[in-house]
């Protein structure tokens, strides 16, 4: 097996450029609506304090991965969940694992570049000012690519 990455939560946020990240979203949104995307249905272990989900894609000329994320109740915050996870990266072509990253800096930019996407897509060209509702890493990441420019 070929040497493989591993990219902690520093280092996985360090590595995600916000331009690069918008555009491989775009393209990833692109090939979904033209049904050029395998990404089958969540799959979850249950565990007795939560679940383990799996989420495999491969979005042509962009990649294979899949995200391993768990859902535990957390202690600090009574009825809310904990989501910890990591995104294994593969090669597309004969399958070595490439790298192993933190997944919550890669679902907060993936979620928020979708975002961004959709209201520059539906904004109108003469549009005012943008409120992004929220305090968390969702909302801060959400402003982020919403400063960037194109």
């Amino acid at each position: 097996m070929s040497e493989i990455r591993f990219l902690d939560g520093a280092q996985t946020r360090a590595a995600l450029d916000p331009r690069r990240v918008m555009d491989a979203v775009a393209t990833a949104l692109i090939a979904v609506s033209r049904d050029e995307v395998s990404a089958p249905s969540r799959i979850a272990a249950h565990a007795p304090g939560g679940l383990l989900g799996a989420m495999p894609g491969h979005v042509p000329g962009l990649g294979l991965a899949a995200k391993l994320v768990s859902v535990f109740g957390d202690p600090e915050r009574p009825g809310r969940s904990s989501h910890l996870g990591i995104v294994a990266l593969f090669d597309a072509v004969d399958g070595r694992p490439l790298a192993l990253m933190d997944a919550e800096p890669l679902t907060e930019i993936r979620t928020a570049a979708s975002a961004t996407l959709s209201a520059r897509a539906l904004a109108r060209a003469d549009g005012g000012p943008v409120a992004v509702v929220g305090t968390g890493a969702q909302a801060r990441a959400q402003l982020t690519l919403l400063a960037a420019r194109e």
